[in-house]
């Protein structure tokens, strides 16, 4: 007869297992299996309260920012889904410039 420490032992790896698993794919969730979904969503505007509280800009020149090169597409929130727009996980649901910026930026490594 099993013990609860080893029932319970391989109740944690099975569910870790399975979580491992989960994670990767709630990324696909929250962006959408496609680029098509992508296109089909709204840009963010600029006026948005996160956005404006951020200092988000679609054109990163116009920003008071560290250097000319920290821009939406060099941060490492930024999912670029072509044509100059891409997903960012601080604007869920909302396409932001490549050329944009706002204060959240933390360059890729």
């Amino acid at each position: 007869m099993k013990s609860k420490i080893q029932k319970s032992r391989r109740q944690f790896l099975r569910n870790s297992a399975g979580g491992a698993v989960l994670i990767p794919l709630s990324g696909l969730l929250t962006y959408g299996f496609s680029t098509s979904a992508a296109a089909q969503m709204p840009k963010l505007d600029p006026a948005d309260p996160l956005a404006a509280g951020l200092k988000y800009t679609e054109d990163g020149a116009s920003a008071a920012r560290a250097t000319p090169a920290d821009d939406c597409a060099g941060c490492m929130q930024y999912e670029d889904k072509g044509d100059g727009w891409g997903l960012c996980k601080i604007f869920p649901g909302k396409l932001v410039a490549g050329k944009g910026w706002c204060s959240a930026y933390v360059k890729k490594v």
